[in-house]
């Protein structure tokens, strides 16, 4: 007994206590030990004690009684003898296929070079603890883009739902108009040509409307950021400010130095880097329309679509170069819009 060689150690993911043996007849064991088979190990050496016995103090006390030689072996099983108490701590091992004593030797001889050259090592540790932090860093961005992705999808069959449900509502209102046209019965060919003439073939997604209500408040701000005060307060009957005319630069300084509310506040951020590629077009939907995949039909004041070609006509100053009409250039971009498919990237 006295010539077996055994060495216990955390095992190589640091989950467990590997405890190995190999005796002079040539017998390899070995065992891992988890969290649970510890526990057990534990509450049976300091008996009501050990609960409450933190693990720091079990393990030291492995320690000091494998360095103290306090260790025997029989029978398959390792028992540690710690001084002052007849109670003993016992390893119960399997045979193992693994060559123990080779793997003993060189966990001793990597014990002694992490000793002998140990600022190595604690490079080499830094540095591995750099790259780990790094894959978790590169794990936690894979994980938000996955989160995204599947938000996307479901954000897309949401709105798959209501265009099917539109669809069925557009095909429900086409048999209803088919079937009135069956019982009208037909008409003579001249009326049929002269009827065919008048029906319009274009998508018209307003219907009746002339364009959407606007929130003048926010025509107001995105106008006033691109417009000088001589074509604004100078210009004020023209036809590029027939619906709002902008604020001077003081009152513009006064407005966005406190804007009134959230979505004001998040529409100007947004557009003060309208030159810039990582310009938020989806931020602007949300604030426009609560939402950044609403459908561009519904939205009541125009979304990101509405604002940004509002915001570029007055950029580079087509709207004054031409003198186009603002109020027939807001109708015509509302129904733009309206007739777009709900992505606000587009």
């Amino acid at each position: 007994p006295d010539l077996t060689v055994i060495m216990a150690r955390l095992s190589s993911d640091a989950q467990r206590l590997h405890v190995s043996a190999a005796t002079p007849e040539g017998q390899n064991l070995a065992a891992d030990f988890d969290e649970k088979a510890l526990v057990a190990i534990r509450d049976e050496f300091y008996g009501s004690q050990g609960k409450e016995t933190p693990w720091e103090k079990f393990f030291f006390e492995l320690q000091n009684i494998f360095n103290r030689s306090l260790v025997g072996f029989k029978g398959g099983i390792v028992e540690l003898a710690p001084p002052n108490t007849t109670t003993k701590i016992q390893f119960k091992l399997n045979p193992s296929s693994d060559k123990v004593q080779e793997s003993i030797l060189a966990s001793l001889v990597n014990y002694h070079y992490i000793h002998i050259h140990l600022k190595d090592v604690e490079k080499q540790v830094a540095e591995s603890t750099k790259q780990e932090t790094e894959v978790r860093t590169q794990a936690a961005d894979l994980e938000k883009e996955e989160q995204h992705l599947k938000d996307g999808i479901s954000r897309n069959k949401e709105q798959d739902e209501n265009n099917q449900r539109r669809l069925a509502e557009l095909q429900q209102q086409l048999a209803i108009a088919e079937s009135e046209k069956r019982k009208a019965g037909d008409a003579v060919e001249d009326e049929e040509e002269d009827e065919d003439a008048n029906i319009c073939r274009a998508r018209i997604p307003l219907g009746k409307k002339h364009a959407k209500p606007f929130d003048t408040n926010i025509l107001k701000l995105v106008k006033s950021k691109f417009v000088s005060d001589r074509e604004g307060a100078a210009a004020e009957d023209a036809v590029f400010n027939s619906i709002v005319r902008p604020y001077t630069s003081s009152e513009l300084s006064k407005v966005t130095a406190n804007l009134p509310d959230q979505q004001r506040q998040q529409v100007w951020e947004v557009l003060l880097k309208i030159d810039d590629w990582d310009y938020d077009v989806f931020s602007l939907q949300s604030a426009m329309s609560g939402d950044d995949h609403d459908s561009l039909a519904v939205q009541t004041h125009g979304g990101s679509l509405f604002v940004t070609m509002y915001a570029l006509m007055f950029r580079y100053g087509l709207l004054q170069k031409f003198r186009i009409d603002e109020r027939i250039f807001t109708n015509w971009l509302s129904v733009v819009e309206a007739g777009y498919h709900p992505n606000p990237y587009h």
